[in-house]
C-alpha cells in the first residue's frame, strides 16, 4: 500500500470513530439512555458515508437496508421522547 491508501485507511478509522464517540458523549448529556444506545450505530453510518466519499464505494443492499433501519429507528425514538 502507498501513503496515500495508508492515510485514506487511518481517516477511515480514526474520523467516524473520534465523531461518534464524542457525538455519543454530548447526547449522553442531554437524552435519555435508550435513545443514546438507539442512535450509537450511528459510528457505523459515518463510516459507510465516509468510504462512499473517500473510495467512491457504493453500499450494498444489505448495507443500505441496515443504514435505513437504524435511522427509522433512531427517528422514531426521538419522536417517542418528545
Amino acid at each position: 500500500l502507498g501513503a496515500g491508501s495508508i492515510a485514506a485507511l487511518c481517516a477511515l478509522a480514526l474520523i467516524p470513530t473520534a465523531v461518534g464517540h464524542t457525538l455519543v458523549q454530548r447526547g449522553a448529556r442531554t437524552l435519555s439512555p435508550s435513545l443514546i444506545a438507539l442512535t450509537s450505530p450511528g459510528e457505523t453510518l459515518g463510516s459507510i458515508l465516509i468510504s462512499v466519499v473517500l473510495f467512491a464505494k457504493s453500499p450494498t443492499l444489505v448495507e443500505a437496508t441496515g443504514c435505513a433501519v437504524i435511522l427509522t429507528g433512531a427517528l422514531a425514538a426521538m419522536r417517542a421522547q418528545r
